[in-house]
């Protein structure tokens, strides 16, 4: 689906086995690597990395990655868990809607625009979403996928297959940038991430796979889905 794993695992962390949430976002950010870094290199042999998208999409994501991060450690958990319920809740709601709100489709308008394949997108729009993502990736430890996603279907209008892999490829820097400023901070459970590590590794292979069969309503419906039970797992007193 694109989305890495994290925006399922760790609401299942932090309720079903007790983990602060801030040691989990900050270990899932770098146990995120390894899957995006095993699902990249698959992908790279298919074929499926769409690398002008990705390159466009991930730089201004860096930016938001950083401010996320420095975030982290100064919000309540309370907070932070309801910044992750709405963003799921929102965007599972995009996801379904067939006609996009004008407000949202609006700054996809602004000038100027860059061509990218067959398309012209905005530019602002372009960097206005990578910062958003981002942001969220280094606060929530989501590596940014939840918005990227759609973004590659809707606007950039690639294939399920293409929006996924180009996802998962841009997650591998997006992780790699939050979990070194994670581990900077001292906030990384190493035992925690490296036991992550080899689920979200099987888990790669396994989507992989699958991704090979899915058709793009299939994968919308599994994403929607998936967002609106980690949306309300995340607050279940356990």
């Amino acid at each position: 689906m694109g989305f890495g794993g994290s925006v399922f695992l760790t609401p299942v962390l932090t309720v079903f086995f007790g983990f602060p949430l801030v040691d989990v976002v900050a270990s899932i950010s770098l146990a995120l690597f390894t899957a995006s870094f095993t699902s990249s290199v698959l992908n790279f042999f298919a074929k499926n990395i769409r690398y002008k998208v990705a390159l466009a999409l991930e730089l201004p994501t860096v930016v938001g990655v950083i401010i996320g991060t420095s975030l982290l450690g100064t919000l309540p958990e309370d907070v932070i868990k309801i910044f992750f319920s709405v963003v799921l809740v929102a965007i599972s709601f995009l996801n379904i809607i067939k006609e996009k709100p004008r407000l949202l489709t609006a700054p996809t308008m602004i000038p100027p625009k860059i061509k990218m394949g067959s398309h012209y997108v905005s530019l602002p729009a372009i960097l206005g979403s990578g910062v958003f993502g981002g942001f969220f990736a280094g606060l929530l430890g989501m590596g940014g996928g939840f918005v990227k996603t759609p973004i590659l279907f809707g606007i950039f209008k690639l294939s399920s297959r293409e929006g996924t892999a180009t996802s998962l490829f841009m997650i591998m820097f997006t992780s790699l940038v939050a979990a070194s400023t994670h581990i900077y901070h001292q906030r990384v459970d190493y035992n925690l991430a490296l036991l992550t590590s080899s689920g979200f590794f099987v888990g790669a292979i396994l989507s992989f796979l699958l991704g090979k069969k899915s058709s793009n309503d299939f994968t919308k419906k599994m994403v929607t889905v998936g967002l609106i039970v980690s949306a309300i797992l995340i607050h279940v007193r356990y």
